[in-house]
């Protein structure tokens, strides 16, 4: 592996770290918003039906989250809400996984050069 090539690969752990980061941050929102929705939220009415009660605060972060427009996060019924968000919990997991996955051979494969040389 030339210099050149260590440069870049270097570059790439530094640009997946921050996505990961980005990730973690995300995944941690998304966490929160799910314990928005906790015991404290529901109401039961009359009828015994749970309905979840959210502030705008709350549907504005889930827009964010869900990368959708405030309308049409207060258009969608909880249970979608809820299923996309797990979702997405779900997806980032995996992503930021596969992203760590990564940089771990990257970086025993940089380290394994360096003990290389070092020897030299």
């Amino acid at each position: 592996m030339s210099s050149k090539d260590q440069q870049s690969q270097c570059k790439k752990i530094k640009l997946y770290n921050s996505e990961i980061m980005d990730l973690q941050f995300k995944i941690e929102k998304i966490s929160q918003i799910l314990k928005d929705f906790d015991g404290h939220s529901l109401q039961v009415d009359d009828k015994k039906k749970i309905t979840i009660k959210t502030t705008p605060k709350v549907n504005k972060n889930i827009a964010n989250v869900l990368n959708i427009s405030y309308e049409e996060c207060v258009n969608l019924p909880t249970k979608i809400i809820l299923k996309k968000l797990s979702e997405e919990q779900k997806k980032s997991k995996n992503v930021a996984m596969e992203k760590l996955k990564f940089i771990t051979t990257i970086s025993q494969s940089l380290l394994h050069l360096a003990t290389i040389r070092h020897k030299k």
